[in-house]
């Protein structure tokens, strides 16, 4: 196997290599220059999506056009459904992410399982963009985002005490950090490996750097500085700055318990890069989903992504349930009636985590942290009256039947005898 190096003769590589397998930065023009010398020399190239963001700035049109891979190869469903979208004259190949699955691993070796996260540090992902005040993006802009997350309110500030380390983008050449200290935050470089950084972190805040990912799919509190109109999709609901500065539903529930590991598991938000097998795989058993509208077994990835969106814009929230391995074992969704103070809950165990008392326990773990971080708001939720094992869950989780009602509540054109489920709440919310 030839490994390339800077300053290494890539011609001579590829005249001696029968396949060539490169991937798709986008800050420099070395993997386009491979894909052009491997076009003219006739050897197929393999390119590896390793990150989705900036995908045009990674495939121009006179890649496209002059010298296209042979193959994309992609590590998660959304990346091949953009992949698709985007290029669909490219064949594409998704394959397992061996390198977050690495992270993920390694995280888990240095990680208590039973280690209750505080929010005492932040971890700021520079994305190599730079540092002043001219671009749009300029990361001294972005950092001035962080002093509206210390100002969200008193008690966070505290915890935080305004100290804030950077871990370096490889494009980065200069960090001003007396510049950054004079915004009134104490700032320093951090050192060491991705997860040693991530692990001393109790808060993570970047733009869309593949970092903030990973940093999500641990179970990390992420936070962008980018703009709700900037946000990309696969962020999901994990909020921006602005969202927690004007959302008190949300800045109450972020701050209060997401991402805390406790009895075995945490909440962290559901993203498009959820949708995965094992997720389709639930959603389109019809047996197991016979008490759910999503019973029809035909649900794809697009309309999985869809339900998703359709939340964000019907002032709901969508939430991944995980274990201190940070396997994702469900989903849950919070519908929030900002006027009505109501709060609608609904949860989906996976078909292969169910009939281990799981979901009793998620039951009884999301209500109690939600009554804690949103006192004054009636917590409920509602199944129909052939669904004795859930109505059973929501008992023995401290709920209480308020109401029935018939309607068509799997939206199969036949009514449905509906019970109604309330959590006793007696305290106020600002």
């Amino acid at each position: 196997m030839n490994i390339y190096h800077s300053g290494y003769d890539i011609q001579t590589l590829i005249d001696t290599s029968d396949v060539i397998i490169t991937g798709t930065g986008w800050q420099s023009k070395s993997e386009q220059e491979t894909l052009r010398i491997a076009k003219r020399s006739g050897k197929p190239c393999f390119v590896l999506l390793d990150h989705w963001q900036s995908f045009r700035a990674r495939f121009t049109e006179e890649c496209i056009n002059d010298f296209p891979p042979s193959c994309l190869i992609v590590t998660n469903m959304y990346a091949q459904h953009l992949a698709s979208s985007e290029v669909p004259e490219i064949p594409c190949v998704q394959i397992q992410d061996l390198y977050l699955d690495s992270i993920v691993q390694e995280y888990n070796q240095i990680d208590s399982p039973n280690s209750t996260l505080e929010l005492d540090r932040v971890l700021y992902l520079s994305n190599g963009q730079p540092y002043n005040f001219d671009l749009p993006f300029g990361q001294l802009i972005q950092i001035k985002k962080l002093l509206d997350l210390f100002s969200v309110n008193l008690d966070l500030s505290r915890r935080f005490d305004k100290r804030v380390a950077i871990r370096a983008h490889p494009a980065d050449q200069n960090i001003p950090l007396n510049i950054l200290e004079s915004f009134g935050l104490s700032m320093e470089l951090e050192s060491g490996a991705l997860v040693e950084q991530l692990h001393r972190a109790s808060l993570v805040v970047g733009a869309d750097t593949y970092a903030l990912y990973v940093a999500m799919r641990i179970g990390r509190p992420v936070v962008t500085v980018l703009s709700e109109l900037d946000k990309p999709s696969w962020l999901g609901f994990a909020p921006s700055v602005d969202e927690l500065k004007s959302n008190l539903f949300l800045r109450s529930i972020f701050l209060s318990f997401f991402n805390r590991i406790i009895d075995g598991f945490y909440f962290r938000f559901f993203s498009t890069t959820d949708v995965d097998d094992v997720h389709l795989a639930t959603l389109n058993d019809s047996e197991y989903m016979r008490f759910s509208s999503n019973s029809s077994g035909d649900v794809t990835f697009i309309q999985a992504c869809d339900y998703t969106t359709s939340l964000r814009s019907a002032n709901g929230y969508h939430l991944a349930i995980v274990n201190v391995w940070h396997e994702r074992i469900g989903t849950c969704t919070l519908r929030v009636d900002e006027k009505s103070r109501r709060v609608e809950v609904g949860i989906l165990i996976y078909k292969s985590f169910s009939g281990q008392g799981v979901g009793l326990q998620v039951w009884k773990n999301l209500t109690t942290q939600l009554d804690m971080a949103v006192p004054g708001f009636t917590i409920w939720a509602g199944t129909i009256e052939r669904n004795k094992a859930m109505s059973s869950i929501l008992k023995q989780a401290g709920y209480i039947q308020v109401e029935s009602r018939w309607e068509d509540y799997l939206s199969i054109n036949k009514l449905d005898k509906v019970l109604i489920y309330e959590y006793p709440n007696h305290r106020s919310f600002p």
